[in-house]
């Protein structure tokens, strides 16, 4: 099954305006294009997620690009770990500032954040933790923050009049069937933005993963529903990616880095046997940042063919995501043992 391919670029991207999708036949390389001239250096983009994974790599690579970044964090302690890392010392005064969003589900939450922005990157979205177990409310935890959030968004960004793209990050899961990824099912489909799928329904099989599967699916279905009905004068892009590896700029211990998506490649590194499958379609950091960042971009024109072509990144290979997680892992280590 193709979709199983590691050597593929595994960053999906769909447009939801027109409902037009464009791909080509190579599995799991896909994107939307388009020829509007939207972007320029300097413009402010409304960033959600900044403290997480793909978040602060997305912000990073936002403010390379010379985009002015309006941060939404949760608390003043959030803006206080994205605002004080290293990797941002070089970065002016004015090109990133901070509003504090307590509750991203609230209505309105995003009224006063989105004022005067003219694009959107929006990644915050509930993820499993170690914490979190299948007999907790999931509903609460992964469903309705996934949909609100991205909803709340939306609505803003329709009523400030000033909107012209929103960047959301969904994950390939919010495509494909749970019954495939699983391996429960068998298919020669090769999955692609054309195709949507039903969640697996509450209680989620009681399982915290199973979940965050639903939330993606739904979160999108809701997202495409918005505009259909409501017809925004701005464009909506979901990107799709696979699970994502790469260094981690914000740990700061190896245990913290030996987690999330990193801790399945750094199972192998380490000889750890591991119940579950290590999932064959992966993609790097570096790929998923700047894949969020090139959707802004004018110069996406609407008659190229693949991803790497289109959003102009150079893919990185599995032994490449590996090498750079397992050189950060390393550091970390010898940081802890004082050497």
């Amino acid at each position: 099954m193709e979709l199983l391919y590691i050597h593929v670029l595994k960053v999906l991207v769909t447009r939801s305006h027109k409902h037009t999708f464009y791909f080509n036949s190579h599995p799991l390389d896909l994107v939307y294009l388009e020829n509007n001239k939207l972007s320029m250096a300097g413009d402010l983009v409304l960033f959600t997620g900044a403290t997480g994974f793909v978040g602060f790599a997305t912000l990073v690579e936002t403010l390379r690009h010379g985009y002015k970044v309006r941060a939404a964090v949760r608390s003043e302690q959030k803006a206080e770990i994205v605002r004080s890392h290293p990797i941002l010392k070089d970065i002016k005064r004015d090109q990133l500032q901070f509003i504090i969003v307590s509750d991203f589900l609230v209505e309105d939450a995003f009224d006063a954040a989105v004022k005067g922005v003219k694009f959107i990157i929006h990644i915050a979205s509930p993820i499993p933790s170690a914490e979190m177990t299948g007999e907790d409310d999931l509903d609460a935890l992964m469903i309705e923050p996934a949909i609100q959030a991205t909803l709340g968004v939306l609505r803003s960004a329709q009523k400030a009049n000033t909107v012209q793209r929103v960047v959301v990050t969904n994950s390939a899961v919010g495509l494909i069937p749970f019954t495939v990824i699983a391996g429960i099912e068998k298919t020669d489909t090769r999955f692609g933005p054309e195709h949507r799928c039903d969640p697996v329904p509450s209680p989620y099989m009681n399982n915290t993963q199973v979940a965050y599967t639903a939330s993606k699916v739904l979160a999108l279905k809701r997202a495409e529903e918005f505009i259909k009905s409501e017809r925004p004068s701005f464009d909506v892009i979901h990107i799709h990616p696979s699970v994502v590896l790469g260094r981690d700029e914000l740990v700061t211990t190896s245990k913290a880095l030996d987690s999330g998506s990193n801790t399945y490649a750094l199972s192998l590194v380490l000889g750890r046997r591991d119940e579950n499958a290590f999932p064959a379609t992966v993609t790097h950091i570096d790929t998923v940042a700047s894949a969020h960042v090139r959707a802004l971009d004018s110069d996406v024109k609407l008659d190229t063919s693949n991803t790497e072509k289109v959003l102009g990144i150079k893919q990185k290979l599995f032994e490449e995501m590996t090498v750079d997680l397992v050189g950060q892992y390393l550091e970390l280590l010898r940081k802890e043992k004082g050497q």
